[in-house]
């Protein structure tokens, strides 16, 4: 098992770490993982003469490199890769943003390899306003399509915006969803503007078996804030439904996550979808906000959680096989600053526990990372200030009830941060279970590394 009962932190069973060519700034931003043990890391890498490149990395089981991919556009300018995914049939796609044109900017890019590291195919995306175009999430569907969701961005001439007070034409962003197939033909494109006409981009997507994609976004329906917006977009591109999440200070909203459960635990209602993210309260600054809805976009519950009435900013969320819904991210303490909170919540909306760690050095604490195992225990990745005075990177044990079972801590060589970005329960063909943590780390020569490592039960 991945836990005991004791306070035993788990040990390194090994590392793997990848450097560039040119010993730059190195930074993996996803993880994904296969039923035999091995991983996949996507990411972006700093090229010799190519500025960023894509860099996605095959890894074994025993944590040796099988294959590494870099793509650099021709410009030879800012190629980085924020999303992977793995279809039913083995390949992987990397997603991330590409410029091709400095005329245009940024554009979706999507590069599909098979098993053994070769270009499938790939594909850019230009939306018809020719501006910047970036991508925030990726999703697999039926059929193994692909949904990408981001922003757009309107150029102000096609845009037809007037100037402002100042005599500047000022352009917008539109949340945008672009569905593929799995050949990488462009299904349909659809484009979501709040009521204010101002910036919205897209955070987080989930689909379903029947293919309608759930996107929560950043809207502006009233300036100067931000909405947390719920979108539901049926499998052949057409809106369903939306749903706008305005917290009750009536200014900033930030959305962080969407979760799908179809567990029959949750309630008659399957699947639920949970938007989560942070709402300004009525005089308590940021607070977390989760919600619960019904696929007919019938909301069921919200819950809020503030923890001093000052900064309570949601960053990740899961559920565990039951179905309840775990959020943490970073949170004011009352005699500290920053402390990594994490709440758990059933499917009901009854809040279970909320567990806060405050490190050693009474620093900056926050949580980046979430995960439960087959029993529900809970790990939480995050980082917290260590002895250089640099943030370290920590990773926090919870039993199903709450009960703190251990604390890992791991450092940079270098002058800068350890942080996790992404964490896996790996259970292997004995029934034992690992965790994978996906991250990277600053060392003294290098830079900043990807780094993974595979943890299992200290003795």
């Amino acid at each position: 098992m991945l836990f005991s009962s004791a306070l035993a932190a788990p040990r390194v069973v090994w590392s793997a770490r990848y450097d560039g060519p040119v010993h730059g700034e190195d930074k993996l931003t996803r993880l994904v993982t296969d039923s035999a043990g091995n991983c996949w890391i996507p990411g972006y890498s700093f090229g010799d003469t190519t500025d960023f490149d894509f860099a996605t990395l095959r890894v074994s089981p025993q944590g040796k490199t099988v294959w590494a991919r870099r793509y650099g556009s021709p410009l030879k300018c800012e190629d980085r890769s924020w999303c992977l995914a793995r279809d039913s049939a083995g390949s992987i796609i990397a997603a991330g943003g590409s410029i091709a044109d400095f005329n245009i900017g940024w554009d979706f890019l999507l590069i599909k390899y098979n098993q053994a590291g070769d270009q499938v195919w790939l594909r850019r995306y230009d939306s018809p306003f020719h501006s910047d175009d970036k991508p925030a999430a990726l999703a697999v569907g039926p059929d193994n399509c692909l949904y990408v969701a981001g922003f757009s961005k309107h150029k102000p001439v096609e845009a037809g915006i007037a100037p402002d007070a100042s005599g500047v034409k000022r352009a917008d962003t539109d949340v945008s969803l672009v569905k593929y197939s799995a050949k990488g033909d462009t299904l349909w494109q659809r484009f979501y503007n709040g009521r204010a006409g101002m910036d919205d981009g897209a955070t987080a997507l989930a689909v379903d078996r029947a293919g309608n994609c759930y996107v929560v976004a950043k809207v502006v329906n009233r300036q100067p804030g931000t909405d947390i917006t719920l979108l539901k977009y049926r499998a052949d591109g057409s809106l369903d439904w939306f749903r706008d999440i305005d917290g009750p200070g009536h200014s900033t909203d930030m959305p962080a996550a969407v979760l799908l459960s179809d567990s029959p635990l949750a309630s008659r209602f399957s699947p639920l979808v949970y938007a989560v993210g942070s709402t300004t309260g009525a005089g308590t600054s940021f607070d977390y906000y989760t919600s619960c809805f019904d696929t007919t976009g019938n909301q069921l519950w919200q819950q809020t959680y503030d923890g001093d009435g000052r900064v309570d900013v949601a960053s990740a969320a899961c559920l565990d096989s039951a179905g309840n819904i775990l959020v943490t991210g970073q949170s004011t303490g009352t005699a500290s600053s920053f402390d990594v909170a994490t709440v758990k919540y059933s499917p009901a909306g009854e809040r279970f526990w909320v567990r806060r760690y405050n490190g050693a050095r009474n620093g900056a604490d926050r949580g980046s990372c979430i995960v439960a195992d087959r029993k529900d225990r809970v790990i939480v990745g995050g980082s917290s200030v260590g002895a250089t005075g640099f943030p370290d990177m920590v990773l926090l044990g919870y039993s199903a009830s709450g009960d703190t079972l251990w604390t890992f801590t791991h450092a940079s060589t270098g002058a800068g941060e350890a942080k996790p970005v992404a964490l896996c329960v790996r259970r292997d063909a004995s029934g034992v279970e690992r965790l994978l943590v996906g991250g990277y780390e600053n060392n003294a020569g290098t830079g900043f590394d990807y780094l993974l490592m595979l943890l299992e039960p200290g003795r």
